[in-house]
């Protein structure tokens, strides 16, 4: 069976102890769900179906984008004459917020 190529951008937000690979596989299950259910519908046991799927989602060709929201954009400048140490410890050391 020849399967026609799909783009498909899918977008989603992890948390301090979510799993990438977990939430990717859930993520792309549901945006090819149609495709899921035509490829495991002749297939019997879940073990053959949980194979199927891992191959298909393992064919994908993946491009990520890592953002932190706190530094989406990072445009600083130290003001000329500005103590260096005092720039650092005001705006480098700022503690990420949850």
């Amino acid at each position: 069976m020849k399967l026609d190529t799909v783009e498909r951008e899918i977008s989603f937000t992890l948390g301090p102890e979510d799993s990438f690979v977990k939430i990717f596989e859930k993520e792309v299950k549901a945006a090819f769900a149609e495709e899921i259910a035509h490829l495991t519908e002749n297939l019997e046991t879940a073990k053959e179906k949980n194979k199927a799927i891992n191959a298909f989602i393992k064919g994908f060709e993946v491009a990520a984008e890592f953002t932190h929201r706190q530094y989406v954009s990072d445009n600083e400048y130290i003001q000329y004459g500005e103590d260096i140490e005092k720039f650092l410890e005001r705006e480098i050391a700022k503690p990420i917020i949850r």
